[in-house]
């Protein structure tokens, strides 16, 4: 990588890092990375990567006092980030379009959760419980609480689970 190709690659990546405010190491790259550098400069992190599979942010820290050792490291998971005032803007830069944050209320009070997981509501006359979906959001993504299948009545908010296979709905 020459000169040009070097510069070009430092001023296209930003100044600051999304999520955690590192700032950009502007005189080298390490490995062919942008670094990002911690005050003072002991260890220097790439730009996290999203992977969408697993919902987790990767980075690559180099150990600055350790002969540039280098370490594959977890940063957080985007459900880490939701309560974030930036987290639209972290979406955004990431690119991330499957993940929809919804909020729900129970007699607990406000719940933030991610589109893409099971919530069970549960229906405040006689039980039942069923599974909240797509339909069930109206067109700014708010839920629209459902009426019961059984009694027609009211629901409410109940619980949310992570993944399909530990969603086994009986009546109570």
């Amino acid at each position: 990588m020459d000169d040009k190709e070097v510069k070009k690659l430092i001023a296209e990546a930003p100044d600051e890092r999304p999520i955690n405010g590192l700032r950009k190491c502007t005189s080298y790259l390490i490995d062919g990375n942008v670094a990002y550098l911690t005050n003072p400069a002991y260890d220097a992190y790439t730009l996290p990567e999203y992977d969408a599979k697993t919902g987790e942010f990767y980075r690559i820290k180099y150990d600055m006092d350790d002969d540039f050792r280098m370490d594959d490291e977890c940063l957080c998971n985007i459900d880490d980030l939701i309560y974030r005032e930036d987290f639209e803007e972290i979406k955004r830069f990431y690119n991330i379009q499957d993940k929809l944050v919804i909020k729900l209320e129970d007699e607990l009070g406000i719940h933030s959760l991610l589109v893409n997981r099971d919530c069970v509501w549960k229906c405040e006359s006689c039980g039942e419980e069923v599974n909240v979906g797509e339909k069930h959001l109206n067109e700014n993504r708010n839920v629209i609480s459902p009426n019961c299948p059984m009694c027609k009545e009211k629901m409410r908010f109940r619980y949310w689970v992570d993944n399909q296979e530990q969603l086994h709905i009986t009546r109570s």
